[in-house]
């Protein structure tokens, strides 16, 4: 984000959004990053949903999403004592998240032996 959409106050970010919307109405197209791409007036409201999205998800505390959930973040730790037992050469068969039988499926041990 370039400086100039940093802001300390709402009023500077109310300011900005007014800002973009004069240019927007007069055809023009607005950056929000130094490497993002211009935006038309249709991709300026997603943005600005999206922005307004995170900072209600922030405020509320706890982030959303299959990866912040508690069963996700058991099932990591379970899967690390795997790993860790496999690195010991104790038999381990399966792993529960599938970002480390992905990472780890060559540490499984095959039933049939």
């Amino acid at each position: 984000m370039s400086k100039s959409w940093q802001y300390k106050h709402v009023r500077e970010y109310l300011a900005l959004l007014r800002a973009a919307q004069e240019a927007l109405a007069k055809g023009y197209r607005i950056r929000l990053r130094w490497n993002g791409d211009a935006m038309d007036a249709q991709e300026w409201q997603c943005e600005r949903i999206k922005a307004l999205d995170r900072r209600i998800t922030l405020k509320a505390g706890r982030p959303i999403g299959r990866k912040h959930s508690e069963q996700y973040q058991i099932g990591l730790f379970r899967d690390c004592h795997r790993v860790r037992d496999a690195f010991r050469r104790i038999r381990v068969y399966q792993f529960e998240t599938p970002e480390i039988t992905r990472r780890y499926k060559h540490l499984l041990a095959n039933p049939r032996e």
